[in-house]
């Protein structure tokens, strides 16, 4: 469903009773004494599906003598078709993407800007190690495709399974997550101090609509930085990460509707050999996927 791990901002509430969504959709709740397998979901061949995709925050970074500020905004709204994903793949090999929006703020402008993609259907492809893009059957430059590039080259792109309950949970129910699985989420660049770091999940809703098992959850992670090396270029660094969010999703593993919305905080020092950085990062992003009509 999500190949992108991103966290819900509040938690959802449960009602009682049969209701109707926004969209309009029947909505009947689960049975609360009832226990869920929950499954999500991954890219299958053939897959048809909308997607949008929101980020907005801040980042603000300290160094001696200078300070930083950065707006990041972007959101893109497109329709993937996936061609190819060998079993076992975290990635689909083979895809096209159909951009309606690609847009990101531009610092020079003060205002959202479309990405080079906008409007043009791309096709992606894994040749060797390394992913390809064409965009309208020209192939796209590297600073074109840069934020492609960042995406699909991700070796370590997390799964949402490493969030999942192991086990059959009730509604209401928690558990805990092995932060070792934060291990593979590949977009952190620091050191994680497993030791010091806790994350749960929670099972806070579970009802029926048009057919299938739907539930919320909530996921909390409460992340330490560690004190030995970082990403490649880095010395020590030290700090938290509080993630906190969810999704609201299918959860018999039949389908990869849903949305997903991730609100990330960030403190940490980072000291090398050119000094001291203190960089802090407030962010919020957001993932809905519905089967292409």
């Amino acid at each position: 469903m999500f190949r992108r791990y991103v966290p819900l901002v509040a938690a959802i509430g449960i009602l009682a009773g049969c209701n109707k969504n926004r969209d309009g959709t029947a909505q009947s709740e689960g049975d609360p004494n009832a226990t869920y397998t929950i499954k999500i979901r991954s890219e299958h061949a053939g897959d048809r599906t909308d997607e949008i995709e929101s980020e907005s925050g801040t980042s603000e970074t300290v160094t001696k003598g200078n300070n930083e500020k950065e707006k990041r905004d972007k959101k893109v709204e497109y329709r993937e078709e996936v061609i190819e994903m060998p079993t076992g793949a975290v990635k689909p090999t083979k895809l096209t993407r159909t951009y309606k929006v690609a847009q990101q703020f531009d610092s020079k402008t003060g205002t959202m800007k479309p990405l080079p993609y906008e409007g043009k259907t791309v096709a992606i492809e894994k040749k060797g190690a390394n992913y390809t893009f064409t965009a309208d059957g020209k192939k796209m430059s590297a600073q074109d495709a840069g934020d492609l590039t960042r995406e699909f080259s991700k070796a370590n792109a997390g799964k949402i399974d490493d969030f999942l309950p192991k086990s059959a949970v009730k509604v209401g129910e928690s558990w805990t997550v092995d932060p070792a699985g934060v291990k593979a989420l590949g977009a952190i660049p620091l050191p994680i101090d497993l030791a010091r770091s806790k994350i749960t999940g929670k099972l806070t809703r579970a009802y029926t609509k048009d057919g299938k098992p739907w539930g919320a959850v909530s996921l909390d992670c409460d992340l330490a930085v560690g004190s030995g090396a970082g990403a490649p270029g880095m010395g020590g660094a030290t700090g938290t990460i509080k993630m906190t969010g969810g999704f609201d999703a299918v959860i018999d593993g039949s389908s990869r509707e849903g949305t997903m919305t991730m609100s990330t905080k960030m403190d940490a020092v980072i000291k090398d050999v050119r000094g001291e950085m203190k960089v802090t990062v407030d962010m919020t992003a957001t993932k809905t996927v519905q089967n292409a009509k």
